[in-house]
């Protein structure tokens, strides 16, 4: 869990890592990525988080859940995010354009909607 000061946060519930071709289908550059899904609270707004490193985001899922409880994460290992978890996105004609660049601190001021 990511946690500002205001207690907007940001908990990992869980991960995958999307291969080339379901990454260019999400709008990703074509190459693996791993995708970090997260609920913000308050609130319970879904938000997918990408990362380039798939690799880095499975040693973290290595351990499993306990094992990732309460760390905290660089944000520039997952500078990109997209509003609702995989399971939920429809198919739209331009996907890359649903990223945006992720900012804790934007969604801590609330001037990011992921809604």
């Amino acid at each position: 869990m990511t946690e500002e000061p205001d207690g907007t946060a940001l908990t990992a519930r869980e991960f995958t890592v999307a291969e080339a071709d379901l990454a260019e289908a999400c709008g990703l550059p074509a190459a693996d990525h791993g995708l970090l899904c997260c609920e913000l609270s308050p609130g319970g707004a879904h938000v997918t988080l990408a990362t380039a490193d798939a690799e880095y985001l499975q040693r973290l899922g290595a351990g499993g859940a306990e094992a990732m409880a309460g760390l905290a994460i660089p944000t520039d290992k997952f500078p990109l995010g997209r509003a609702g978890w995989p399971d939920e996105w429809e198919p739209v004609p331009e996907p890359e354009k649903l990223w945006f660049e992720l900012s804790l601190e934007d969604v801590a001021r609330g001037s990011l909607s992921l809604g």
